[in-house]
């Protein structure tokens, strides 16, 4: 449910049956307060009401993210790197290579759309994805003897990844945007909840053992990932 705070700004309370504590969170402008579905509803709203203040200083903060025209020239991150886009005229089919440091679509279409453009993106986005964090997620369950029943590569709007209680593990396909380092931990991190469903501190120091960087990464993801998007 959306509430408006007296302050001006608008929020959403999200319920959850799996969630033990309440959590705050500010996204590409919109604040969200995941809370227990036990939770009284005023609780979260007295919570926002002590954050109002931090809350607003984070919105206004809050860099000005221009918007795609999937033009050439126009930049897109792959793997933590920043990517030019070119697009040629070609015999070649909606063809995309990554050389150097550009994304090049081959196309037949001399007047494909912003849409069309951002189809052909998103589709290789998917391609590379499925190929990269398929193949690190199996290497790093090997090597810290995790055993995953399966993985799935999928979109996600809200978070990076999750785990099942049967061992089922999902990532988010535009991790493929981000640093190795910054995808190693998200993997760790849904790998250790197949011991801990949970994010208590036996949780952290599990990703802690696995990957000692964590809060590092953690951070990146915090600060970046809404750059983290098509």
């Amino acid at each position: 449910m959306t509430h408006t705070h007296p302050d001006g700004f608008h929020y959403t309370i999200i319920r959850s049956s799996r969630r033990k504590s309440m959590a705050l969170v500010i996204k590409q402008g919109e604040v969200i307060v995941r809370i227990p579905a036990k939770l009284a509803v005023s609780t979260a709203q007295h919570f926002v009401d002590k954050k109002s203040y931090w809350i607003k200083q984070k919105l206004q903060q809050r860099p000005v993210t221009q918007e795609k025209v999937y033009a050439n020239g126009e930049s897109f991150l792959f793997l933590g790197e920043t990517y030019e886009l070119k697009i040629h005229n070609s015999s070649a089919e909606n063809t995309i290579k990554q050389e150097d440091n550009l994304i090049q679509l081959y196309t037949k279409k001399k007047d494909m759309t912003a849409d069309g453009i951002k189809r052909q993106l998103e589709k290789w986005y998917r391609q590379q994805a499925n190929t990269i964090l398929t193949s690190r997620f199996f290497q790093l369950a090997e090597a810290h003897q995790f055993s995953p029943k399966s993985l799935i590569v999928k979109t996600y709007k809200a978070r990076w990844g999750s785990c099942c209680r049967s061992g089922e593990i999902q990532l988010n396909w535009k991790l493929v945007m981000a640093p190795e380092k910054v995808i190693e931990y998200v993997i760790l991190h849904e790998l250790c909840h197949l011991h801990h469903h949970n994010h208590s501190a036996s949780f952290w120091q599990l990703v802690a053992d696995v990957c000692p960087t964590f809060r590092e990464h953690k951070l990146w993801l915090r600060q970046n990932g809404d750059r983290l998007t098509l």
